[in-house]
């Protein structure tokens, strides 16, 4: 600028240059975010396609888990508990080798993380899976659908003070909304009648509740919640492979999961002596190859005996259960804890549903079919659809897009911050030439 105030030609092209720098530097943050929508819209197609088998998987295992607690009892839980888990260790630990020799999926990184923090999930778990199994037996199975449902406000609440997330009004009338879907699925079990529960061979939900059992039952989802907010976390803070946290968190569970075994000896847990602790092995192992002389118990006495059966429910729900846990886990991974919880919760009146089919149930355990399932399950995926729309960005959280990328795509982010550090030293640059013409012309 000349003292007259005019512009000569070299400020023209001062201004030209920085007019070129400055929408170099939009392009690129418009790649960036573009990029970003991409990853996003691909974890979001991941996130749908592992609900949907995630949410069959998942139907399979609740109705096959009421009837394995029914086929093992009270007095036979612990056993029954580290059965389920060695089975699901085994699964996962033969997935892990193969990855291991064949793939590169699970990086020296991964390896690297902590087994103590494999440890609190495992205790979680291994709580949560004795809690249930404890109660579940003495729990009519429509009223464990409902209270599962509880496992979305706690992990709601513990996201809110150890994740540091805030959730958008409407999610919380999502949730509201997918409560009261599930209480209209099992609005029979409340209101049923004597009759028409003895007529149809299904036995009235209220008739089989121990009131201290419910309780047990519904406590398994403070650890549950727990551990998925945990495992959240976990995949933040580093990019996990599914099935090789499934089986450390599978195999630290295994060993963890003895601190439980004196609980038995509790009223209500077991009704177990010290003294009797070792027989549940004994007891256990000849139940699971069909010994008919070992008997059942509730908290009502015998309840039956052991056969084959107890085996051949106990290996699919391990299949069903196992593989209903991977979807749950990539849902957590490439979702949240809360997206988990509110899926699942579609699956409470197909749940319903399933079980008012003789073919599938048995003539013994069917109950009669309600509209109100239907109901139910239009009411829950009304919630599920509020909460979509409205979810906040953490529900597909960027840090674990981000990490969960290949190297390829890593690297590309690297390079693009080094352009915008070359490009912030470029706009200084200009800037202090702008700042010597300026001072050259005055």
């Amino acid at each position: 600028m000349t003292k007259d105030g005019e512009f000569n030609e070299e400020d023209h092209l001062f201004d030209k240059d920085l007019k070129e720098d400055y929408t170099y530097d939009l392009e690129i943050e418009k790649e960036k975010q573009e990029g970003i929508e991409k990853i996003k819209k691909k974890y979001l197609i991941y996130v749908i396609i592992a609900s949907i088998f995630f949410i069959f998987f998942n139907t399979v295992a609740s109705v096959l888990r009421k009837k394995m607690y029914d086929a093992w009892g009270t007095k036979l839980v612990f056993f029954r508990q580290e059965l389920t888990n060695l089975m699901y260790n085994l699964d996962a630990s033969v997935i892990v080798i193969g990855l291991l020799i064949f793939t590169n999926q699970i990086t020296k990184e991964q390896r690297k993380f902590p087994i103590w923090k494999f440890a609190i999930m495992g205790f979680c778990d291994g709580f949560a899976d004795f809690l249930s199994s404890v109660g579940g037996p003495n729990t009519p199975g429509s009223w464990q659908t409902l209270i599962n449902q509880t496992l979305v406000i706690f992990i709601m609440v513990f996201a809110f003070i150890f994740l540091k997330y805030r959730y958008l009004a409407l999610q919380y009338i999502a949730a509201i909304v997918i409560m009261i879907g599930t209480l209209v699925a099992i609005l029979p079990s409340f209101f049923g009648s004597n009759e028409s529960s003895e007529s149809s061979g299904a036995v009235n939900g209220l008739t089989n509740a121990v009131w201290y059992s419910v309780v047990i039952y519904a406590s398994n989802n403070i650890p549950a919640a727990g551990s998925n907010v945990f495992k959240e976390w976990g995949f933040k803070k580093a990019t996990l492979n599914v099935f090789y946290l499934t089986c450390l968190v599978s195999w630290t569970q295994l060993f963890v999961s003895w601190i439980f075994l004196p609980l038995q000896t509790i009223n209500g847990f077991g009704d177990l002596s010290f003294s009797e602790l070792p027989d549940e092995f004994v007891n256990g192992t000849k139940c699971l190859i069909g010994d008919t002389s070992i008997p059942i118990f509730n908290d009502s006495g015998v309840t039956g005996y052991c056969s084959l059966y107890v085996l051949e429910i106990t290996v699919c729900y391990s299949v069903s259960g196992f593989i209903a846990g991977i979807f749950q886990l990539c849902i957590v991974k490439y979702g949240s804890a809360v997206l988990m919880a509110i899926i699942t919760a579609i699956t409470i009146p197909l749940t319903n549903i399933v079980f008012s089919i003789e073919f599938l149930m048995g003539p013994d355990e069917v109950e009669p079919f309600s509209w109100y399932s239907i109901a139910g399950l239009i009411l829950v995926c009304l919630g599920v659809v509020i909460y979509g729309i409205f979810r906040k960005p953490q529900d597909i959280d960027i840090d674990v897009v981000n990490k969960a990328n290949s190297e390829d795509h890593n690297n590309k982010l690297i390079e693009e911050e080094e352009q915008d550090q070359q490009v912030e030293e470029h706009k200084l640059t200009i800037n202090d030439n702008y700042n010597i013409q300026h001072e050259k012309h005055i």
